[in-house]
Parts: structure tokens; C-alpha cells; sequence
């Protein structure tokens, strides 16, 4: 019997996997075979072998990864494949003298350097996938390195949708609380909170003057005893700015049944 393991350039030192053999023998139980190894990367990915980029809309600091040959022989990257979208753009570059990076590391010559930056103007978006590169080594020739992309709003609502109950008795299923929080930690003001159907909810802001935070309160208007509801009712919840980059956020809200 031969087994092969094929390894992820995110795996690397000591690996245990298992491999269950069924036999014809009615008589024998399936035997579980044990195989542990250490697994050496011929190509070193410093500081991780992944990216994580988190940027807001208004763009975010270029991330870097530096790759190297395990066995001191120059690394040549070529032919980039990017399954992450075209919101990040990668810059591939051949090292060629001692440096630090920014990010801390000791670039040496023979290193490649990759830089991930992702495209301004870039909406919200979170996705993940992978960056293929062709390599000049022959036990790794091709190269897949794992790539999430997380871009947020200058200003988030958490949550980003409201759900709640119409006349419920149980508490915080009829009210709930909504965060605004400027992701880039700028102070900014609620000038107003306008709901759009005011039969279904009512709202306002719990909180004052200028802050990265504001707080506002949300809940169930309850309903006339000589009317009739269609379920669920939805509406929206405008928040107005001020010195905030943008107007105004907007949150839709659903009501469900008692």
C-alpha cells in the first residue's frame, strides 16, 4: 500500500492524518492506519501563509508577504492569477538587496515580495479566495496562497438589519438597540432619525453631541384594535448625519407576527 498526502502551503512541521482500510475478511474490523510526518515548506511565506486584507471604502494600507526559497536558491514569480475580484490589485518584485519592511521583516536578496493593495472606491464587500503564482521550483511549481478581503463602510449599523416581534410580551423581541459607529474612529453627529412607515415603528437617537458611536433605540408601534396586519411588515429607518463622510444610513426593519 502506498499513501500520498498532498499539504497546503498553510500546513507545515509535524502532521498526523488517518487512513481506514476494509477488507473482504468478515472476520476483521477495518484497520486504521496512522501516518505522521513533518512536512518542510520548499517555499517559506512570511509572516503567514495567507492574506487578510481589511480596508474601508476609502482605501486601506497596502499588505505584504515575503517568499523564499528554503534551499537559498532565488525565487522568480511569474504569471499572477487572482480568484479574490477585481478589487485588489498585486505587485510581485524580485528583492534585490538587504531591507527591512515595513512590516518588519528582513527582506534578502533572492526574496520576492508580494504587495496586495486593495482598489479605492472599492464598496462594502467581504469575499475570500486565492492568488496563483508559477514558481521556479520544482517541488512547488505552482503556488496558491489564500486571500480573504474584508472592505467595511466609513459608517456600519449594527446590526445591519432589524427583526422584531409585534406585541410580543417576551423582552427585547418588540424593541431593540442599533449601534452607528464610525469605522476610522471619527466623531460625528445624528442630526435626525426618520422612519417610513411610522404605523409599523418608531424610533430616535439615545445619544448626544459628537462621538464615533451613537446609539439608537427602535420598536413596535402597537397596533389599533380595529386593525388588521399583514405579516411581516417591513419598513426603513433613515439616519441623518453630520460630519460623518456620507448623509445618512439607512436600516430596513421587519416586524414579524405575535
Amino acid at each position: 500500500m502506498t499513501a500520498s498526502v498532498l499539504t497546503k502551503p498553510t500546513q507545515r512541521g509535524r502532521l498526523s492524518k488517518s487512513i481506514t482500510v476494509f477488507t473482504d475478511d468478515p472476520a476483521s474490523s477495518p484497520l486504521r492506519l496512522e501516518v505522521r510526518m513533518d512536512v518542510e515548506l520548499p517555499i517559506e511565506i512570511l509572516p503567514s501563509p495567507r492574506l487578510y486584507l481589511q480596508a474601508l471604502v476609502t482605501g486601506g494600507e497596502p499588505q505584504q508577504l515575503l517568499l523564499r526559497r528554503t534551499d537559498g536558491r532565488p525565487l522568480q514569480l511569474s504569471d499572477p492569477v487572482s480568484r479574490v475580484g477585481a478589487w485588489v490589485d498585486f505587485r510581485i518584485e524580485t528583492v534585490d538587496h538587504e531591507r527591512r519592511l515595513p512590516n518588519g521583516l528582513d527582506a534578502r536578496p533572492g526574496d520576492a515580495l508580494i504587495t496586495a493593495t486593495v482598489r479605492e472606491g472599492t464598496e462594502a464587500i467581504s469575499r475570500s479566495g486565492t492568488l496563483q503564482l508559477r514558481t521556479n521550483h520544482d517541488r512547488m511549481p505552482v503556488l496558491e496562497i489564500p486571500v480573504t478581503l474584508r472592505v467595511r463602510p466609513m459608517v456600519e449599523l449594527q446590526p445591519s438589519e432589524v427583526r422584531l416581534v409585534d406585541g410580543s410580551t417576551r423582552p427585547g423581541t418588540s424593541s431593540t438597540l442599533v449601534r452607528v459607529t464610525h469605522n476610522s474612529g471619527a466623531r460625528f453627529r445624528v442630526r435626525s432619525v426618520d422612519v417610513a412607515d411610522t404605523g409599523v415603528v418608531e424610533a430616535g437617537v439615545a445619544t448626544e453631541g459628537a462621538r464615533s458611536t451613537h446609539t439608537i433605540w427602535i420598536r413596535v408601534v402597537p397596533a389599533s384594535a380595529d386593525s388588521e396586519r399583514a405579516y411581516p411588515l417591513r419598513t426603513e429607518v433613515t439616519v441623518a448625519l453630520e460630519d460623518a463622510g456620507r448623509e445618512s444610513v439607512t436600516l430596513p426593519v421587519v416586524v414579524a407576527a405575535p
